[in-house]
């Protein structure tokens, strides 16, 4: 897997939501803006990495939480394209692995989709809410396939 996939992956528009939550990925066209390190938060202020002294350049931006604006990230220079979320404390940026690859993470979200489905929002998940069986199947197939995951990422989604 090389950069290139995700770029591919990326044209697919792989966003999705879950009542309030899930993940608001990146357009394909906005990706040389992201990567450059400008971006704007959910109320359309502006902030720059490049600015941000601590923001790794390995740091790809490929998303975010659409709840709390966490960045979704690929680290370019890992061998197999770990995924991550960050936070910034203290002036530093905190990274926790969400997928030990980036193929990975394709199939966690695709798996994430079908749960999804029906879900959209938050009216269609009150009527129709997910159930202990499928999060424990997707939780264990994220544990098994990922053992380097902080799958407390995952499981805040279902607030497990």
């Amino acid at each position: 897997m090389n950069i290139d996939s995700v770029y591919k992956y990326l044209t697919t528009g792989p966003s999705f939501s879950i009542g309030y939550s899930g993940i608001r990925f990146k357009k394909l066209s906005d990706l040389d803006k992201v990567a450059t390190g400008f971006e704007e938060d959910f109320e359309g202020m502006s902030f720059n990495y490049d600015q941000d002294k601590d923001w790794p350049k390995d740091w790809l931006l490929i998303g975010d939480d659409r709840v709390v604006g966490d960045p979704v990230i690929v680290d370019k220079k890992s061998d197999n394209l770990v995924v991550m979320t960050a936070i910034k404390g203290d002036r530093k940026w905190q990274s926790f692995v969400i997928a030990d690859s980036f193929t990975n993470f394709m199939k966690i979200i695709e798996q994430f989709k079908v749960i999804c489905s029906g879900r959209e929002n938050p009216e269609a998940l009150q009527q129709n809410p997910y159930n202990s069986i499928e999060l424990d199947l997707f939780m264990s197939s994220i544990r098994h396939d990922n053992p380097k995951t902080d799958v407390s990422y995952w499981q805040d989604y279902f607030k497990l």
